[in-house]
């Protein structure tokens, strides 16, 4: 019999410019500004040098957006924050710079080039080789750019998405972890998006995909409010010129977070390998890195990818040593997520430090199971029922859910909680659950609330994606996440 005990974690305060704290990051923004940069001690104001790739059309619509965001936007969103505007004298204390050496134009001819090319992936290959040659220009400039926003014009998604698709994602080719792929197949590219990160690594240059509708001024239907556009626009790009757009509170130095996903790819010599990509997080600095395990060979028929115990201890130690080369200490915890189950030889690969003094091992998932309230609103995030039984102890956060803050619940249907499954835990089980809850508020790729799985999982799982395209086997792969957003 399984029995069911329940708690509640409040919310985590985020900290912004000169240790302000505040729990929404619209909220703290607005009111404090960024954590930003500091010197001798001061908060200092920071301009992001930006270039834009597209057509003279959408350049054009580029430059008119961010005119717009030298304003102030108000909210229409249901617990929304009115946007304050860019300027280094604003509250954001943050100015984009837009200068015509670095616009790189897709001309006309260039498109009518793209539109000969006989099938559908090939015009969108011959549109990636068109953005990198516009991307290595860019690298060459003195100074060369900050950021590169890639303003991908109508025209190139009409020619390269998938005909009947929803949206305007461009995907070359599906691709599904759990299905045996030919050989032809694994050498292929596959999503449009990925391979311009990973083009943008090769030249050191971090990118901002921008499709169409997200500046059209006007708009109000299929897109989110002008408002929400402007901060999550803002936000990312903020912290690919290194700005720290703010960083969490009540997290003890000294503790290492890791996630671990695995992504598939061929040796040199035509062998399907694993690897592991790790988004390793260092909350008290606000730095987050990028780590690659070594290749191992994993049978077909294994739905999921297991290390042994020494390819465990041996990935664990590259997280230790990352730790060390920037910290120039130990850690004394290390803190674990992955969303497979532990094995037992993975356990005893992960726990083999004789330097740590704790170690907590976590599988998250999304639950399997809808839960439900009586009321008007869904269960408030922050709610973890403990589940236990003599065979199993497991956890159920709510990490969406009705958020007091904003007064709303901002997703559509009925909330889920993660389901946490312990391998190991040195810790205490609520300070684990704060942990998690903490961690879904590290995702500077937008200004949201909060997410519903933790930054190192996020991280981790899109790091394995843009690594697994074929070009990024032919480049050293940054150890910057700022890269991969």
């Amino acid at each position: 019999m399984t029995q069911l005990t329940a708690f509640y974690i409040p919310e985590p305060r985020l900290i912004f410019s000169e240790n302000s704290k505040f729990k929404d990051p619209k909220g703290g923004l607005f009111l404090f500004g960024p954590y930003g940069k500091y010197v001798d001690g001061k908060p200092v104001s920071v301009t992001a040098n930006v270039g834009i790739i597209g057509t003279s059309r959408s350049i054009g619509k580029t430059l008119d957006f961010f005119d717009c965001l030298r304003n102030r936007i108000p909210a229409t969103s249901k617990g929304g924050v009115d946007y304050p505007g860019l300027g280094l004298k604003g509250r954001l204390r943050f100015d984009v710079k837009f200068d015509e050496q670095w616009q790189e134009n897709l001309t006309n001819s260039d498109i009518e080039e793209c539109k000969k090319q006989e099938k559908r992936t090939d015009k969108a290959l011959y549109a990636l080789d068109l953005i990198e040659d516009k991307l290595e220009s860019l690298r060459q400039k003195e100074p060369s750019p900050d950021v590169i926003i890639i303003s991908i014009p109508m025209e190139i998604i009409r020619m390269c998405k998938i005909y009947g698709q929803v949206g305007l994602k461009i995907t070359l080719a599906h691709r599904r972890f759990g299905t045996i792929l030919t050989e032809e197949q694994m050498k292929g590219d596959y999503d449009f998006h990925n391979i311009i990160k990973v083009v943008g690594m090769k030249y050191h240059l971090p990118t901002q995909v921008i499709l169409p509708t997200t500046l059209d001024i006007e708009r109000k239907v299929g897109v989110q409010d002008l408002a929400t556009r402007a901060w999550n626009l803002t936000v990312g790009i903020y912290y690919k010129a290194r700005g720290v757009p703010w960083k969490l509170t009540e997290l003890e130095p000294g503790t290492c977070y890791a996630g671990v996903s695995f992504y598939r790819e061929l040796d040199p010599e035509g062998q399907h390998t694993m690897r592991a990509s790790v988004a390793q997080i260092f909350l008290h600095t606000g730095e987050s890195l990028v780590l690659r395990g070594d290749p191992f060979r994993w049978p077909e028929a294994d739905r999921y990818p297991r290390l042994t115990e020494e390819q465990s201890f041996a990935l664990s130690q590259k997280i230790i040593d990352a730790y060390i080369k920037t910290h120039k200490e130990q850690p004394e915890r290390l803190v674990i997520h992955k969303s497979s189950s532990f094995t037992d030889e993975e356990v005893r690969g992960f726990s083999n430090h004789q330097s740590l003094k704790q170690l907590d091992l976590l599988t998250i998932s999304q639950s399997p199971i809808g839960w439900y309230r009586q009321g008007t609103f869904p269960i408030v995030r922050g709610t973890v029922v403990k589940a236990f039984s003599l065979s199993m102890e497991e956890f159920f956060i709510f990490t969406l859910g009705y958020i007091p803050q904003l007064e709303t619940f901002p997703k559509p249907g009925i909330p889920r909680p993660i389901r946490v499954r312990i391998a190991n835990l040195d810790t205490p089980e609520r300070k684990m659950c704060k942990e998690i809850l903490a961690l879904t508020r590290l995702n500077w790729n937008n200004a949201n609330f909060c997410d519903q799985m933790p930054i190192t999982l996020l991280a981790s799982n899109r790091i394995g994606e843009i690594l697994a395209e074929t070009r990024a086997r032919e480049i050293e792969p940054s150890t910057e996440y700022r890269f991969y957003m």
